[in-house]
């Protein structure tokens, strides 16, 4: 019986030792500092923040500081940030330095 509420308190010990964590990574990059890609045409060009090295953007793909963006000739790309939209023509480029959005 006492093994038993002694592995029982270590349990729950564990458990929330595991919320803490996560939960320290949860609000790490909180959904309101993430602007979306919401259109992409042509070739856009990504690079995460603290990154050199470019990838092709997809649609959908969360933004968010220091990640750049480049627009190639003839490419389109939109940013949704908050209820505004930041639209890319072609040979354009950001850098998101710092992303804050209102609540």
């Amino acid at each position: 019986m006492r093994a038993q509420r002694l592995l029982l308190r270590f349990l729950n010990l564990l458990v929330g030792i595991a919320m803490l964590v996560f939960s320290g990574l949860a609000s790490a990059d909180p959904p309101s500092r993430v602007a979306p890609l919401g259109y992409v045409v042509g070739s856009v060009g990504f690079s995460p923040g603290g990154e050199n090295d470019w990838m092709q953007a997809t649609l959908n793909r969360p933004l968010t500081t220091g990640d750049r963006l480049w627009a190639e000739a003839g490419s389109l790309a939109e940013i949704e940030i908050g209820g505004a939209m930041i639209r890319m023509n072609a040979g354009t480029g950001i850098a998101m330095l710092t992303l804050i959005l209102p609540h």
